[in-house]
């Protein structure tokens, strides 16, 4: 049916579907203009100030506007042909207005028993085919998830009492398909009878509750991922105040989130700056920000963005025991709430690693280049000048014994590279008697070279699961040294120890010079030894290399000493079930 209304002179009304939200303004202007001119004894709805916008204020001037002409005594054949028609149409003419997003309409009365008008998207939506559920609202609680249903039929049975409501939920769908629904109705009065209709909108968000999980879910992750990580983290928002800091941040500074929201960039600098030690860089934070925010202006020409990183910054050194040490990165967000996020990495162990491995080259070329001097000076005289065969024979022996050690320095460097590259990958572990490995173990030693003597001891049988090789390295290593450190002679006494339920220590005790309680807490660093005049040999690496071994076999090394009287060194084991 073709139809068209006119407002004393103006243009008939355009029935083409509405695109815009202007277009439907018009549309709600000229059927009230409409109707007014009808001179209708019945009062009219008042438009809404906000007509304009797009969305269910909209929608629902024109359902009022549809009614009301529906309720009027005057011209009843062409409400009938207008009216009808015009509300099934609103919902075309909403898609429209807007975007691409459907709404579906319907208008029912007070007890939400009866349909008055019901969008035809409700069969495609719902999947309905059961006349009840298209016949009334209270119908499609049957497809209403069992957790939504109480506060769905709550709201239901409130718009009889004149309650509107806007509420989310899920509904069943009969092939099983779950979707969620807001449905945003309200009462009107009728005009004339003062009846109760409801008119309402529903509009599938499934896609936007998906979205919001998905958001839900990363905000989840992420505030998981900055508590756990041991990184500190804080932000500043454009104005330079504190948004977010997170706990490893807290802790660094001592202070709750509660207490650091809103702390400006000058306080979080301050904050920082009293944690430092004196030979520290300071935290010089606002100026890295305002660096980080500039447009780089020295390449001739404009740039529209601002570098985005900052991450070549000075090493923060802050007090402890030990220091810590903290590498800083900025990172330029351009989020207004998160203008700039700032990182502090620990980097104590990798400060540490360095200085270890930097005093150890050091130290190594040190040692060999003492050896290796040694070697070539002797040499050298040996080809420049002739000495009597005594002489000769004795730079002989000093050119042997340098070589010796400069060769047992590269084997036990090479040793403890293997063992920390190859993480004990090429230990073989079998079940051995520690008495009999502990034995063979004197036995492979020169006692003549040393005043000392290692006293022969009946030791009962120890299974423990270990490396032959490695385990006799770390025995011979342990004998050495008591005999090499006792040079005033003495005894050296071997035991066994069970007293550990499960293990077994080997106790080697010696009545030699023993160690200070400085000396002792630096035994086990490479390259230390105790005996700084020379005159005992050694590479300094002895102990390191033992210590390697016992941990690998899963097993723990002590040392007691008391300076003057000797050191005793015990290897604990774990025992083998008998």
């Amino acid at each position: 049916m073709t139809r068209s209304m006119s407002v004393g002179g103006s243009a008939p009304l355009a029935r083409n579907v509405l695109a815009t939200p202007e277009a439907l303004t018009v549309l709600a202007r000229q059927m009230q203009a409409w109707l007014a001119a009808k001179n209708t004894e019945a009062p009219l709805p008042t438009l809404p100030s906000n007509l304009d916008e797009p969305g269910t204020l909209v929608a629902q001037t024109m359902l009022d506007l549809a009614q009301h002409l529906r309720s009027s005594e005057t011209d009843l054949l062409l409400q009938q042909a207008w009216c009808d028609e015009e509300m099934a149409d609103l919902d075309h003419v909403l898609s429209g207005v807007l975007g691409e997003k459907e709404y579906l309409l319907y208008s029912a009365n007070a007890a939400m028993d009866e349909f008055i008008f019901l969008s035809p998207l409700a069969r495609q939506w719902l999947g309905l085919d059961q006349p009840d559920m298209l016949h009334s609202p209270q119908g499609w609680l049957k497809l209403v998830h069992p957790e939504d249903y109480p506060a769905v039929k709550a709201a239901f049975d409130g718009a009889a009492s004149g309650q509107g409501a806007e509420l989310e939920y899920r509904v069943v769908l009969p092939d099983g398909q779950v979707r969620w629904h807001c449905n945003h109705f309200h009462p009107v009065r009728e005009p004339g009878d003062g009846g109760v209709r409801v008119n309402g909108i529903i509009s599938d968000v499934t896609e936007v509750k998906r979205r919001e999980k998905m958001m839900m879910d990363f905000a989840f992750r992420q505030e998981v991922i900055f508590t756990l990580t041991p990184d500190c983290f804080a932000t500043f928002d454009l104005s330079g105040n504190l948004t977010y800091a997170n706990p490893p941040f807290e802790k660094l500074v001592n202070i709750t989130i509660g207490d650091l929201t809103g702390v400006g960039l000058p306080e979080a600098e301050s904050m920082l700056n009293v944690l430092l030690t004196d030979k520290s860089p300071r935290f010089e934070l606002c100026r890295w920000v305002q660096k980080l925010q500039q447009k780089p202006d020295d390449f001739g020409f404009e740039f529209d963005f601002a570098p985005m990183l900052l991450n070549n910054l000075p090493v923060l050194e802050l007090q402890g025991k030990p220091n810590r040490y903290l590498e800083i990165t900025l990172f330029n967000a351009g989020s207004e709430t998160t203008a700039t996020v700032l990182q502090l990495r620990d980097i104590t162990q990798q400060h540490q690693v360095e200085m270890i491995k930097s005093e150890f080259l050091s130290t190594a070329a040190h040692e060999l280049r003492t050896p290796m001097a040694s070697i070539m000076g002797f040499a050298e005289l040996l080809r420049l000048r002739d000495f009597p065969p005594e002489t000769v024979r004795d730079i002989l022996d000093t050119i042997l014994r340098q070589s010796r050690r400069m060769t047992g320095l590269l084997n036990e460097l090479l040793d403890l590279a293997r063992i920390e590259a190859r993480g004990g990958k090429d230990i073989h572990l079998q079940p051995l008697d520690l008495a009999e490995v502990l034995q063979d173990s004197v036995k492979a030693i020169n006692q003549n070279d040393y005043s000392a003597k290692i006293l022969p001891a009946e030791l009962p049988k120890a299974m423990v699961n270990a490396d032959v090789a490695k385990l006799q390295q770390a025995l011979l290593n342990v004998l050495s040294n008591a005999l090499k450190y006792s040079p005033q002679g003495g005894e050296i006494t071997l035991s066994f120890d069970f007293s550990r339920a499960g293990w077994v220590a080997l106790h080697v005790a010696d009545q030699g010079i023993g160690m200070t309680e400085e000396q002792l807490a630096r035994v086990f660093e490479r390259f230390y030894r105790a005996d700084d005049s020379g005159s005992i040999p050694g590479t300094g690496l002895g102990m390191s290399l033992v210590k390697e071994i016992i941990e690998l076999h899963s097993g723990e090394i002590k040392l007691h000493s008391t300076w003057g009287q000797g050191t005793t060194v015990s290897l604990w084991l774990p025992l083998l079930p008998i």
